[in-house]
């Protein structure tokens, strides 16, 4: 998909804008726009919410060359085709943009086949997520997989699968790239992403905790003052509902438990707006992961972005080189895209070529970067390095 880190904006409902995507693609990970993205108030129609979009992704490509991608909202409820998915659809080829994430409970074929006539990559995120619906996603022919665990915020899953128990099994069973959601706001929780067999992370509430994010700044400090244990949950229209606990919050969940969904939903369903846009902590909702409480404070999207990928002392350790005679084997005890894109990213492009030229390699890694490192780091103008000596590494870094 073009993007310098595997690191997606999820596509949340209200608080996405086209400042805040560019502020993501532009730190190297992959901005999205989701549900009224920009917008204070809710489209009148799906004319209305076309041109509205139109012009989200006009400022976004004001503010970046680089990658971004539209939230795609396959019908549901037994429904082939719906109205607004039309209008979205129009535009993403009017506008010629090529990535989108697709939600829904099913791939719907119909969706899918036109999305692929335009060339656009279809990253698939189910809303109710399970072993056999994801390999069936994969057989349908998406480009890749959102795995999303039930520590995620948002409408959650109607299944309460851990984020840890979802992706590896998906990843042990599907070729194509998985991305795993759910709980993951720092590095930490993106490296144990990767070694579960993802190959990138697709995260919202911690992105709702950044300067550039339109949600209020109440809502950010509420999600920054929140303990895990204090969320409340309960059942709501599509999966469950996960939210801080607000007045509106709590009384939607006494009436869930009374068995008066249909009067509970007029405290939630406008809660989105009215929580964490309008920053409205009594009439509204917060739904974010429960791992919001090791949120700490508000931050840049690049400086989230540089959390994650920065290396630390011990991410360093995992480079280790073997010499022979007449090549170079690297093993990494760690490899993944996020290490060797770090490290790589700073490399002398002819540096790499004229050694290339030189030395065969022998890859034991994953990728050709992994290679390139090998190759980078045997040259004239790299030492050996331990754990003990980083100095160069971090020059280049």
């Amino acid at each position: 998909m073009g993007i310098e880190y595997p690191i997606i904006s999820a596509a949340m409902t209200w608080v996405t804008s086209a400042e805040f995507v560019a502020a993501v693609s532009n730190a190297g990970g992959m901005g999205v726009l989701g549900p009224n993205a920009g917008q204070t108030e809710k489209a009148t129609s799906a004319e209305d919410m076309a041109d509205r979009l139109t012009q989200e992704i006009r400022k976004v490509k004001a503010l970046t060359n680089k990658p971004f991608a539209v939230n795609y909202i396959f019908p549901m409820g037994g429904a082939t085709e719906d109205p607004f998915t039309n209008a979205v659809f129009d535009v993403l080829v009017k506008e010629n943009v090529k990535n989108v994430i697709a939600i829904g409970l099913n791939v719907v074929d119909r969706e899918l086949k036109r999305l692929k006539e335009q060339d656009i990559k279809v990253v698939y995120r189910d809303l109710s997520p399970t072993v056999e619906k994801l390999v069936e996603a994969e057989k349908s022919g998406v480009d890749a997989l959102i795995v999303t665990g039930y520590e995620a915020g948002g409408h959650m899953s109607d299944y309460k699968i851990s984020t840890f128990s979802l992706v590896p099994q998906i990843t042990s069973l599907v070729k194509i790239p998985v991305i795993a959601a759910g709980g993951i706001i720092d590095g930490r929780g993106a490296k144990a992403a990767l070694s579960m067999g993802a190959e990138g992370v697709y995260m919202g509430t911690r992105f709702i905790v950044t300067k550039e994010n339109p949600a209020s700044m109440e809502t950010k400090k509420a999600i920054i003052k929140v303990k895990s244990e204090e969320f409340i949950e309960f059942k709501s229209g599509t999966g469950h509902l996960r939210t801080i606990p607000t007045e509106a919050g709590k009384k939607a969940l006494e009436l869930i438990n009374l068995g008066k969904p249909a009067e509970a939903y007029k405290y939630y369903g406008e809660g989105f707006k009215i929580g964490m846009l309008d920053g409205d902590l009594v009439n509204g909702t917060v739904s974010v992961s429960e791992s919001a409480g090791g949120i700490q404070q508000i931050l840049t999207c690049q400086e989230v972005i540089d959390e994650i990928v920065k290396p630390s002392d011990e991410d360093l350790k995992i480079f280790f080189l073997q010499f022979d005679t007449d090549q170079i084997r690297i093993n990494l005890i760690q490899p993944g895209p996020i290490q060797t894109n770090i490290v790589t990213k700073a490399l002398s492009e002819k540096a790499i070529e004229e050694r290339a030229q030189q030395v065969p390699i022998k890859r034991l890694g994953q990728s050709q970067e992994v290679a390139n490192l090998a190759l980078f780091l045997a040259s004239d103008e790299a030492s050996y390095i331990t754990g003990a000596h980083h100095e160069l590494m971090e020059d280049c870094l």
